[in-house]
């Protein structure tokens, strides 16, 4: 077990998925994808509706750092993500669904 100390992530997580081989010894391999609306939707109920978009990140899953981080057009809808054969495809809150590769 893994524990993180001073991770910090600017967004609101709703959805996420564990990446990678399950080999502990590779376990630099495994990934957190990350996506939901930024940090700020805590504190205004308009952003947490997606008026400033959304976020998807890769985190490295043994230390907590970021590896990648896009802005997209709205965050995800609640739980909302697959991941498989090296694509992520995410349900919008706009009633959109994107993939990235």
């Amino acid at each position: 077990v893994t524990l993180w100390s001073n991770a910090t992530y600017p967004m609101m997580v709703r959805a996420m998925a564990l990446v990678g081989t399950a080999d502990a010894k590779r376990h630099e391999s495994i990934r957190l994808v990350l996506a939901g609306p930024p940090v700020t939707a805590f504190a205004s109920s308009e952003i947490l509706r997606g008026a400033e978009g959304g976020l998807l990140g890769i985190v490295d899953a043994a230390t907590g750092r970021s590896l990648s981080r896009i802005s997209i057009e709205a965050p995800p809808i609640f739980d909302g993500m697959c991941v498989a054969r090296g694509r992520v495809v995410l349900s919008l809150t706009s009633g959109t669904v994107v993939s990235f590769k």
